[in-house]
């Protein structure tokens, strides 16, 4: 593995040895840090240069290492602490130094061993001596190293060691022996000292990068960096912790954490786990309490004692000796108790017994309610309650746990669950446990925990009924259709539908959950008729009339029957109060998606506006919508990798088919065609509400590929099954397409029949999309050149760039377009990194005797987009059909592209473009 983030510790000590300014050099840096990784990527260095070396290391007793000892001494898994190969670590015989013993102190004995130690090594025709581990050298061996330091003065001889830090005199006899000696030596000028550092957050980014072979995102990153403070095997640890929590999800050579709180424990002989054992019988139990305690600061001391049953003494002796084994700081006067690897202090919690557990958390909790102790994150004090059960007043501690639950739970859904599954462990009453449930049931849903969400609700409607309000039954059995549909129980949904579903109480759900059912199934159309059947039933007062409202307008929308939602969209004034619940918030969030399907970012964005809402705020799908809408291609698609990132750890929310379709097109306009069908392919498999979307960008890929046949059924498919869900919304886009195939063909008639088919969605409709595609239709079709201007004219206004590009290249292409419009369409495709199009503007420019500026820049994304279509997988006849080139002159441009790259196959190719090698 590569060593990251110390390349100017080893130019440094490369400094040092070749300018023999000093005899001696020490690394230093806390365990884990690199330190041997360090002295062998110096070795390696000095080794190219003709310089040779001589390497040895020392292990806890005193005594210079064997081969083979060295390497299970020195052996941490990861990068930056690999140890020393075996062909240059060397033992040192103890017998060339002859008898060291009371070295420290005779002088007369350490200067014969640093002697017989200078001969061996020069005799072997080494000017440069690496020594691992001196911090575990005794009394005498100290004093022959500092008489060694001094005969390699002003000599070509540099002796580069290797020290753990920190080094605390008060805990051995050699340390202050050794801090003695090096104080000596510094104010000799002998000594210079080269501290490894934690690693940056770039080189972080690096080492994640490297180990798990995809970019790391941010939060990843962070994270790591936090539970290991920079220290290379530590980050390694955290992310291997991860990696065996199945925490971590790559998605296009992405890595996401998508279970923050979730980690597995560090094996009990990891290596930073050691130095535990070395403090003595009574450190593990007392590094498990300041585990526990650590956020409380000064109070450390007095609670561990107390839970121990140690002595005052006891208590503070072992906690210095933890500090000097690199385990803890500690600064008392500061408040200050931490853990140097806060990774060491999770593993320790989770090795606490379930007593232990218990009897830790009471005290702290005791302590900070008290007014003891204290401790700035309010989440401390509600997980120690958690934890210390029935050992607290129950009743307090329940109230205690649901309200902190209700407030975080959209931020920090695990957490919550847990608190709210505490709670719901110390309470038998009927209406605590149901409002708990109920609470818990929202908790898992927020946290995309569908299978215990739908537990929840089951036992609610099962079991509770009769103590939750009609609202509160409602929204229960609302969540409870999420939960079912999240897992594909359709057969359930379908019970639902009939009214024969066993969890409902009377085996009678209601309207608004049928409704609801039916949608997740995508029967629009028997959604929007129920509603209307039932509204007697449903539109009174509370939770019925909001949600009645709110879906039949949205159903009505996606029929073709707009006018509802028009009316609520317009009547912001009708809406349930803000302080009512979650309702108002759910009422603006599906407005706002139901414009994006409409394509209308402009009425959403003022929507978000006038509802003081952050984009931010809306689900991470709506806003990569609203971000390829707006031309921001890249957030889009890291906004939706990341959305697919936790559907694969949590399930996929089939109703954001919308944001996957306006993805793939983003993906097919890039030339990334297979990786477009797989977004769609994914999407599928989750069985989206409205599939219709998914197919027109289908059509397209088979399309470019030269498989016309193959997109016209695919088209009349979808559009028969848009037909049998009544929806009309976007089947207007699938009827386009029709009519551009029929017009390849040169069948009038039937392009004529699919305009017809357009101008009835707009009439239905009567959004601007609608509109545009009729514009576009009759431009088409009856060769219109005012129709086509109307049409680039409605496409400026509705200002999406993608948009816009497509509509002027296929109103010129089919020359009822003004080709002087071609310039804009190339300028709107190059922010969005729309290859694939940008060739065919290209050509459309060329055809048009039409200057194509920036020759180099040209050159340099055709060779992008030929490299990236290979990437795809394709083969060059199928290159040769989305190029619109012969075969020949596809083989000529890779043989061109290979030449130039040094790339040696496709393979090695795809493998750069996937990696961003390519191109930068």
């Amino acid at each position: 593995m590569t060593l990251i983030g110390r390349r100017h510790n080893v130019d440094e000590l490369l400094d040092i040895v070749t300018s023999d300014t000093v005899p001696l050099a020490i690394v230093t840096g806390p365990p884990g840090v690199g330190r041997s990784a360090v002295l062998g990527e110096l070795r390696d260095a000095l080794g190219e240069r003709g310089v040779q070396t001589f390497s040895t290391g020392f292990y806890r007793d005193d005594r210079a290492l064997s081969t083979e000892t060295a390497l299970a001494a020195n052996e941490v898994t990861g990068i930056g602490t690999r140890p020393m190969s075996t062909t240059t670590l060397y033992p040192i015989p103890l017998s060339i130094l002859g008898s060291v013993v009371g070295a420290h102190r005779s002088s007369a004995i350490a200067t014969r061993a640093a002697r017989a130690l200078a001969d061996f090594v020069r005799e072997r025709d080494c000017t440069v001596l690496l020594v691992d581990d001196v911090q575990w050298i005794g009394l005498d061996l100290i004093a022959v190293a500092e008489a060694l330091v001094h005969r390699f003065a002003g000599t070509p001889f540099t002796c580069v060691c290797a020290a753990r830090t920190p080094i605390s005199s008060d805990t051995s006899v050699a340390a202050a022996a050794s801090l003695e000696a090096l104080t000596r030596l510094r104010a000799d000028g002998l000594v210079q000292m080269v501290h490894l550092g934690k690693l940056s957050t770039t080189d972080v980014a690096k080492l994640a990068a490297e180990v798990i072979q995809a970019k790391p995102e941010p939060g990843l990153v962070d994270r790591i960096q936090q539970l290991g403070r920079g220290i290379p095997a530590a980050l390694l640890a955290a992310i291997d912790a991860y990696q065996r929590a199945d925490s971590i999800q790559v998605v296009d050579r992405h890595a996401y954490l998508v279970r923050p709180g979730r980690l597995a424990s560090l094996p009990l002989r990891h290596n930073l786990l050691a130095p535990i054992g070395r403090v003595g019988d009574r450190g593990w139990a007392v590094a498990k309490a300041i585990a526990v305690f650590h956020p409380l600061g000064a109070a450390v001391p007095d609670l561990v004692r107390r839970a121990l049953g140690l002595s005052e003494a006891e208590t503070h002796q072992i906690m210095k000796r933890l500090c000097a084994e690199g385990i803890l700081r500690f600064r008392p006067t500061e408040g200050i108790c931490q853990f140097r690897v806060p990774l060491v202090a999770d593993t320790l919690v989770k090795q606490c017994g379930p007593y232990e557990r218990r009897q830790l958390a009471y005290l702290a909790a005791s302590a900070v309610s008290s007014g003891e102790a204290h401790c700035a994150d309010p989440r401390y004090l509600t997980d120690q309650l958690a934890n210390a059960g029935t050992l607290l007043d129950p009743r307090h501690t329940v109230d205690e746990l649901l309200a902190r639950a209700r407030e975080v739970v959209l931020d920090d859904g695990e957490r919550a669950d847990r608190w709210l599954q505490a709670a719901t462990d110390l309470t038998t009453d009927r209406e605590s446990r149901a409002q708990i449930l109920a609470a818990q049931a929202t908790a898992r849903l927020a946290n995309n925990d569908c299978q215990g969400a739908l537990a929840c609700s089951t036992s609610l409607l099962a079991d509770y009924a009769d103590v939750l309000s009609s609202d509160q039954l409602l929204e229960t059995q609302i969540l409870h259709i999420r939960s079912l549909d999240s897992i594909g129980a359709t057969d359930a949904l379908e019970r639902i539908i009939s009214g024969e579903a066993r969890p409902f109480p009377d085996k009678k759900p209601h309207p608004v959950t049928r409704a609801t059912a039916l949608m997740y199934l995508g029967r629009w159309r028997a959604a929007y008729d129920m509603l209307h059947a039932t509204t007697k039933d449903w539109s009174s007062t509370g939770a019925g009339a909001v949600l009645g409202r709110l879906l039949l307008s949205i159903s009505g929308l996606f029929v073709g029957c707009p006018g509802e939602f028009e009316r609520d969209v317009a009547a912001r004034e009708t809406w349930p109060p803000e302080n009512v619940g979650w309702y108002r918030y759910e009422f603006a969030a599906a407005q706002v998606r139901a414009l994006l399907v409409l394509g209308d970012q402009h009425r959403a964005e003022k929507l978000l506006i006038a509802e003081k809402l952050p984009a931010e705020g809306i689900r991470p799908l709506d806003q990569a919508w609203l971000a390829a809408l707006n031309g921001q291609a890249d957030r889009a698609l890291e906004l939706h990798r990341a959305t697919v990132a936790y559907g694969m750890a949590f399930g996929h929310d089939r109703s954001g088919v919308g944001a996957d379709h306006v993805i793939a097109m983003i993906l097919y306009a890039r030339g990334r065609l297979t990786q477009a069908r797989e977004t769609l392919s994914a999407a599928r498999s989750t069985r989206p509400v409205m599939p219709h979307l998914l197919d027109g960008v289908e059509a397209l890929v088979d399309r470019a590929l030269g498989e016309q046949g193959r997109a016209e059924r695919r088209l009349r498919h979808s559009l028969a099954v848009a037909a049998e869900q009544g929806v009309f919304v976007e089947t207007d886009a699938l009827w386009l397409q029709l009519t551009e195939l029929a017009m390849a063909a040169d069948n009038l008639t039937w392009a004529r029949i699919y305009r017809t088919e357009i101008e009835r969605v707009a009439a239905r409709m009567g959004t601007d999309l609608a509109v545009l595609r009729r514009l576009m239709a009759t431009a088409l079709v009856d060769r219109d050149p005012v129709a086509a201007e109307q049409a680039v004219k409605l496409a400026k206004e509705r200002d999406q760039p993608l948009e816009l590009a497509h509509v002027i290249g296929k109103v010129v292409t089919y020359g009822v377009g003004d080709p002087s419009l071609l310039p804009e369409a190339y300028d709107l495709l190059g922010p969005l990194d729309a290859l694939l199009y940008r060739s065919r503007v290209r050509d459309l420019m060329r055809q048009h005797d039409i200057t194509v500026p920036g020759r180099r820049t040209t050159l340099a994304e055709n060779e992008r987009l030929l490299a990236v279509l290979v990437s795809q997988g394709l083969g060059n006849k199928e290159l040769a059909t989305v190029l619109r080139a012969t075969e020949k002159s596809i083989e000529g441009r890779l043989s061109r592209l290979f030449s130039r790259t040094g790339y040696r196959s496709r393979v090695e190719l795809a493998a750069a473009i996937l990696n961003g090698e390519f191109g930068e």
